[in-house]
């Protein structure tokens, strides 16, 4: 699926049925609203691109998550930042940062932190104990982000893997 949006020029997202095998391309990222639905995996496809050397990631959708890997070092933060999406709620703890990439080390110091959300105009951060928060809004001016799109399972510092569950 993923596969077959990099291939049409005007795809920026996709919606995958595991059960069946059905793959909607959509031309909006995050389509045109977001809902959950078990057994349905959603990404943006910006999420599957190398922005540090603009190179496309070779994913393949398995047990509802979308996994796969690329040699590099860089960071994929770029295509895991929700931008004007709200994680609203499930809050651990806040804090002001100077940067979304300062809130995601925050989090990552944390155990119980699964996700975060950053407002740029005066730094608030707030680490989240679900990934997605209890629910996703469109806010402008606030970046969220799930803390999984940024670590490695591997451990290995040459190999970027990203995990996304369905949303």
């Amino acid at each position: 699926c993923i596969r077959k949006c990099k291939e049409e020029v005007q795809c920026k997202a996709i919606t995958y049925r595991n059960s069946d095998g059905n793959c909607w391309l959509k031309t909006k990222e995050n389509g045109d609203r977001i809902s959950q639905n078990p057994g349905i995996t959603s990404a943006n496809i910006e999420c599957f691109k190398d922005p540090s050397v603009g190179m496309s990631l070779d994913l393949s959708l398995a047990d509802g998550r979308a996994t796969g890997s690329v040699d590099s070092t860089t960071s994929l933060a770029n295509g895991c930042f929700q931008h004007d999406t709200d994680f609203a709620y499930a809050d651990l703890k806040a804090m002001s940062v100077s940067s979304d990439q300062e809130c995601i080390r925050k989090c990552k110091e944390e155990v119980q932190c699964k996700a975060i959300t950053y407002r740029n105009s005066d730094g608030n951060c707030w680490l989240k104990t679900k990934e997605n928060g209890d629910r996703i809004s469109q806010n402008p001016g606030i970046t969220s982000a799930n803390i999984e799109c940024f670590k490695d399972p591997s451990g290995a510092s040459s190999t970027t893997r990203i995990f996304f569950t369905p949303i």
